[in-house]
């Protein structure tokens, strides 16, 4: 499960979300982009980053997590801004519970996904509005750039309307990746032998059932995700913003 060729300092499971469409347009290219654990990464990733006119971070990790360091891009002058979902969900959790066989599924993984979004909606809605005030590209992450990161993809979409067949598809394009951000993850935390690793079933994996899973709980919620936004304060012009910010003007589908 692991790619041991991979260099530790390279990410793993940066993309751009360009090119997705939605029902107000299409994301546009260069805008915004989700990644594996950026405080990981070598001072030539940095530089490489950096030529990509990031002007913002998002770190969706823990105080715990930022405190162990950001990385060379510390010192480059880009915006940054910490959101630690988990943390302020008040989510807990025993890690040694869920990599016991058949501990969590993708259904249950999809019903941890609603609560961290509802519960962590300020913080949310707080990285949205970063994302309209920033003057260049933005990107978010997390340690794997799968979990965490995900719902706030999740909410972005929402909010910029993007297809609900292409949440899915971001979502799922981790599963991919996996073998070698795994191989940072292991790197950078020796919790993660590949022993735990490879008995952490669905905990580590990006199956496109446990994002579908969400947006599911999502609809048996009576109400949209855009809709959730708004009730935790997301206002019209806000949603404006950020179509106007990150979308050409030709709806595809």
């Amino acid at each position: 499960m692991l790619d041991e060729s991979h260099p530790v300092g390279k990410l793993a499971n940066f993309r751009d979300l360009g090119r997705l469409a939605g029902v107000h347009g299409v994301i546009k290219p260069g805008v915004l982009y989700r990644s594996d654990d950026l405080a990981t990464i070598d001072e030539e990733e940095a530089e490489r980053l950096a030529s990509k006119g990031l002007s913002l971070i998002i770190d969706l990790r823990s105080s715990d997590e930022v405190s162990k360091g950001r990385g060379p891009l510390r010192e480059y002058d880009i915006d940054y801004l910490n959101l630690p979902l988990l943390q302020h969900s008040g989510y807990s959790h025993n890690l040694e519970e869920l990599l016991a066989p058949g501990a969590l599924t993708n259904e249950m993984l999809g019903s941890w996904y609603f609560e961290v979004f509802s519960k962590s909606l300020p913080l949310i809605i707080d990285g949205l509005h970063a994302i309209t005030e920033a003057k260049g590209a933005v990107v978010f992450h997390c340690a794997i750039g799968k979990d965490r990161t995900g719902v706030f993809a999740a909410a972005l979409h929402a909010a910029l309307g993007t297809h609900r067949e292409h949440i899915v598809r971001d979502f799922a394009r981790t599963e991919d990746n996996l073998s070698r951000v795994l191989t940072r993850l292991s790197s950078a935390d020796p919790f993660w032998t590949k022993e735990v690793i490879e008995k952490s079933g669905v905990l580590l994996r990006a199956h496109p059932e446990a994002m579908m899973s969400f947006l599911d709980q999502v609809d048996a919620s009576g109400a949209t995700l855009e809709e959730i936004l708004v009730e935790g304060g997301a206002t019209a012009t806000l949603f404006a913003n950020l179509r106007e910010m990150a979308l050409s003007e030709s709806p595809e589908h």
